[in-house]
């Protein structure tokens, strides 16, 4: 599956150029886009950046063959998506490839979002890298988008309010970091801006007062229940 967005080409890379156009199939985004080549300081694959909340997407970096057999989206036979929730977080990798034509691509991750009622979300994601995003609506013969931006290091985010529908999410690379070079990022969806990636794993509950109770109780009863069978093992020899 040969994913969106044509980065950079063998050419360009042999006469040096500094900055490269590529152009995406998406009726959104047709107008060639600007883009940055192959940066001085390529990010580094972290260790990892999950927090304990995070759904793993469990992509492997793509190489040259470019597919994404995991959440291609649109690009894939058949079409592929992560189902996300709202406050669900992903920890995902996303990363850039050259295919066998020689030419420089970005891997896209597709989240699928289902709504019951009329909502504000918002898209975020944390990554190292600039990114492109977008809130998009099915299907992918007609795709309609109901946000897109170029994303920059950090936290980023956009949004819109959605109708009751299916909806898709979807992260992409948007400078080359080599062939099957990449990082990993986090995504989620909110309904209220996300802050900083460290609140965005809900702390673990304290026990209230009435609680604590009941686990006080809790452990008395099971320590009188064990001195009487104790007691009345001893008993019966």
């Amino acid at each position: 599956m040969k994913k969106l967005f044509t980065i950079l080409t063998v050419l360009a890379v042999a006469l040096g150029c500094n900055t490269l156009f590529a152009q995406s199939p998406n009726p959104h985004s047709m107008i060639p886009q600007s883009i940055t080549g192959v940066p001085v300081n390529t990010p580094p694959r972290q260790v990892s950046i999950c927090p304990p909340c995070a759904i793993l997407e469990n992509e492997p970096y793509i190489t040259s063959d470019g597919i994404d057999d995991v959440n291609g989206g649109c690009y894939g036979t058949p079409p592929r998506y992560s189902p996300i929730s709202i406050g669900d977080v992903y920890c995902s990798n996303t990363n850039t490839y050259v295919i066998n034509t020689g030419l420089m691509y970005s891997d896209e991750d597709w989240y699928q979002v289902v709504l019951t009622e009329a909502k504000t979300v918002y898209f975020s994601v944390y990554s190292p890298i600039t990114g492109r995003m977008w809130i998009n609506t099915p299907p992918c013969n007609n795709l309609g988008a109901n946000a897109f931006a170029q994303s920059n290091p950090g936290v980023y985010s956009i949004s819109a309010t959605l109708q009751p529908g299916t909806y898709w999410m979807v992260y992409e690379a948007w400078q080359s970091m080599g062939n099957g070079g990449g990082v990993q990022y986090l995504a989620t969806v909110t309904t209220t801006p996300p802050g900083d990636p460290s609140t965005w794993c809900p702390p673990a509950a304290v026990p209230t007062l009435s609680q604590w109770g009941l686990i006080l109780l809790g452990a008395a009863l099971l320590g009188m229940g064990t001195v009487y069978i104790i007691r009345m093992k001893r008993a019966s020899v």
